[in-house]
């Protein structure tokens, strides 16, 4: 099928993440059967599964995972200033489970649709939802808090650690994925804009809207939630990257949650219809909003409108110019905003220096390298070759 070929493309490089080396890979976690928002996504269908990535149940219908889990890249090597093209194949494709394995059940849930962002960086920019066609039971998993709060996720951030629970392999090989694992205690190596982290050169290739972690990621764990610490039921971002160059699975880049907080919210609410949207989906949406608060439709009140300031990854009521712009703030587009507008791109700015991202080099896409094991076989030893080189892997079918 068209999406599970595409999938074979996701090893994507980017360059000068110059992340530490030391690494104890997902094996250095435990086997986990208690996390039920960390689930599997795979094609083929319930009796004969294809595992591709890993996600977080963040609703009883509604998974959160990466977007390049379902979509391509225009080559190769892309950088960070190159962009997804759409997704391939169709929903229905995939599948997920709760279970802490990716064996043959009827329990897994089919896709209904999928929801991306609309800008189309690949940094910054790589979460999907996947809405799925009937829900999981209360008895079947617990969904995630997502943070959708900036002010949380830097309290949060705070901690230095994050723990990850996946589905992925246990060594940069490929081998040994397809049953879910969890380890705690991940540094939080990189959050830009955030002075008490020392990004560094980090910065080259890692967007405002993503933080990097040390050693524990690995192949297959594309779309795996950032755990808080202390609250296993809440997550902060969904892993995009990782380091897996040197053999081993070294580092990971995260999509902040806050950032797409909009998207995660909406698009729980729009699939809530078998059942109550969780209170955090309501809460992100005031009744009645006012200025500053986020929107969905133009329900602002007199003077003001529902608009994006920030590439229209959020849209929030900004008064209107002829209604009079306040002190500190200026008209811009027909609205009223507070000094620059805020810039998300695929680079960060920081100190007024816009720094860009640079061609590709060893950080590559944690999606499935054709993790069920006739797929091994044939493929390990190209796999390695080509981490060990800096080249992605070729493309092909999974499974």
């Amino acid at each position: 099928m068209r999406l599970t070929r595409a999938l074979g493309t996701a090893l994507l490089v980017l360059a000068g993440l110059a992340l530490p080396s030391r690494v104890r890979a997902v094996e250095g976690g435990e086997v986990d059967r208690a996390t039920s928002h960390a689930v599997a996504i795979a094609t083929g269908g319930p009796l004969s599964p294809v595992f591709v990535c890993s996600g977080t149940l963040i609703s009883p219908s509604v998974v959160l995972t990466a977007r390049h889990c379902i979509a391509r890249f225009p080559a190769d090597r892309p950088s960070c200033s190159e962009t997804f093209g759409e997704p391939a194949g169709a929903p229905r494709d995939l599948w997920v489970t709760v279970a802490p394995w990716t064996l043959p059940s009827k329990d897994w849930k089919n896709v209904a649709r999928w929801v991306v962002p609309e800008p189309t960086e690949i940094c910054g920019n790589d979460v999907a939802l996947l809405v799925l066609g009937d829900t999981f039971t209360d008895k079947q998993a617990t969904p995630a808090r997502p943070v959708l709060d900036e002010s949380e996720l830097r309290s949060l951030a705070a901690t230095r650690t994050l723990g990850i629970a996946g589905f992925g392999a246990t060594s940069a090989r490929g081998a040994g994925g397809g049953t879910r694992r969890s380890r705690f205690g991940v540094p939080i190596v990189c959050v830009p804009g955030d002075l008490s982290f020392e990004c560094g050169g980090l910065l080259d290739s890692v967007s405002f809207g993503e933080l990097t972690s040390g050693a524990g990621p690995c192949v297959g764990d594309s779309g795996a939630g950032a755990m808080a610490t202390a609250d296993h039921g809440v997550v902060f971002g969904v892993l995009a990257r990782g380091d897996t160059a040197s053999g081993t699975c070294a580092a990971g880049v995260f999509e902040r949650t806050d950032v797409w907080g909009w998207l995660i919210a909406k698009t729980v609410l729009e699939s809530s219809f078998l059942g109550p949207p969780p209170a955090w989906a309501t809460a992100a949406f005031p009744a009645h909003p006012a200025v500053g608060q986020r929107c969905v439709t133009d329900e602002c009140g007199p003077g003001a409108t529902c608009v994006s300031l920030d590439g229209r990854r959020s849209f929030v009521c900004a008064k209107r110019c002829n209604a009079g712009c306040d002190e500190g703030s200026h008209c811009e587009s027909n609205v009223c905003v507070s000094g620059a507008s805020p810039d998300l791109g695929g680079c960060e700015i920081l100190g007024g220096r816009r720094s860009r991202s640079k061609p590709a080099s060893f950080v590559v896409m944690l999606a499935v390298l054709g993790l069920a094991a006739r797929a091994l076989r044939g493929r390990r030893d190209r796999a390695r070759d080509a981490a060990r080189s800096g080249a992605p892997a070729a493309p092909g079918p999974q499974g």
